[in-house]
């Protein structure tokens, strides 16, 4: 499952919204900034596929429930710019 997903699922078990800040500290990471990168979509200007030690910390924090896998397959699914679609009106 992508990590957004995972986080969305947590939420619903805990009744707490998890903040970009400790999703960092979960995953050891400097800040909440660079998970929130992580989580973006592909094509965003912002978007930082993780690191690989980044990926694997990521997956034990999570128990295997977010894998490297997934992250390759989020990648793929929204790598594609999403500006280039045809527009009804134009």
């Amino acid at each position: 499952m992508d990590l957004q997903t995972w986080v969305k699922n947590q939420e619903k078990k805990s009744g707490k919204k998890l903040t970009l800040k400790q999703l960092a500290s979960r995953f050891g990471v400097a800040n909440g900034s660079i998970v929130r990168r992580w989580m973006l979509p592909a094509n965003h200007k912002d978007f930082n596929f993780p690191e690989p030690e980044n990926i694997v910390a990521v997956q034990e924090s999570t128990m295997g429930e977010v894998t490297p896998h997934d992250f390759y397959s989020w990648y793929e699914a929204t790598r594609e710019d999403m500006t280039d679609e045809p527009t009804i009106n134009g």
